[in-house]
């Protein structure tokens, strides 16, 4: 798994992720890292591009509720938002979509189909 970052401003600053490869056990706990990292550096949007995923197993699937707790817990004060405003999914390919849908993820994050679309968004 490799991933790089990037900024997108729109009305307010997102970070990017592009994710490439499999998260699963043996890349997920670098994907939480570097989230995290990012999240304690000051970044308030992410937006996660899974475009380049081949496939997520159980363990990306906890990374991602891991994530949703962390900005659950650091925006818990700011009554006018909600986790799913700050955290967003871009362009999953269609087998990790359907991981995505079994698993009840979609119902936390919006997911979007293109990047202007998903920065806009927040």
């Amino acid at each position: 798994m490799e991933i790089t970052t990037s900024q997108k401003q729109g009305r307010v600053p997102v970070a990017v992720f592009h994710v490439q490869g499999v998260v699963d056990s043996a890349s997920y706990q670098e994907f939480s890292r570097r989230v995290r990292a990012q999240v304690e550096a000051g970044a308030e949007y992410l937006l996660l591009d899974l475009a380049d995923v081949s496939y997520m197993s159980s363990a990306g699937i906890r990374s991602l509720n891991e994530l949703a707790l962390l900005m659950r817990g650091k925006f818990a004060h700011d009554e006018k938002s909600k986790m799913s405003n700050r955290v967003k999914l871009l362009s999953p390919q269609e087998r990790v979509l359907d991981v995505l849908k079994i698993s009840g993820v979609d119902l936390v994050f919006e997911i979007h189909a293109n990047l202007e679309a998903a920065v806009a968004s927040f």
